[in-house]
């Protein structure tokens, strides 16, 4: 009987999710650049989506099997809040970035494990968590106290 409410909510999941995932990844989805200043003085820009609703952030970068190496994600908190991440259904190894809400980073995970259940913590209250793909923040040597520019954040 449990294994059959496992399969059920399991499956009324991915029901919502692929209702909402052609507005919300499709043709619509809108891209925005996103500045990192580093404490070396170089800059790089992303192309990223914003996740700011309760669906948008249930999705994330989930069941995607690519991403451009110029493009992210951002999880827009409002309030901040402690952020705990996972990668459950997540295909694509990502280094997450936890950005105060002055633009600050404040934390990161490198290279986070593909399907993992593990909770990734912020580690204190944060305005955003941007995903990028693994290996960008050492490819562009990003670090804790780097500035994100985004009018949303700042």
């Amino acid at each position: 009987m449990k294994q059959n409410i496992k399969i059920i909510v399991n499956v009324f999941f991915l029901v919502i999710i692929s209702l909402t995932s052609s507005t919300l990844y499709g043709k619509e989805s809108v891209l925005e650049s996103l500045l990192i200043t580093t404490s070396k003085g170089t800059s790089v820009t992303y192309q990223i989506e914003i996740a700011k609703t309760p669906a948008q952030m249930m999705r994330g970068l989930m069941f995607r099997d690519n991403m451009p190496e110029d493009q992210g994600m951002l999880f827009i908190y409002s309030p901040e809040r402690p952020a705990t991440m996972w990668m459950k259904n997540t295909i694509i190894p990502l280094d997450m970035l936890f950005i105060d809400g002055n633009g600050m980073v404040v934390n990161i995970a490198r290279n986070t494990v593909p399907f993992s259940l593990d909770r990734i913590s912020s580690g204190q209250a944060v305005k955003g968590v941007l995903e990028l793909n693994a290996g960008q923040v050492d490819k562009h040597q990003i670090s804790i106290g780097d500035t994100v520019t985004l009018p949303d954040l700042n």
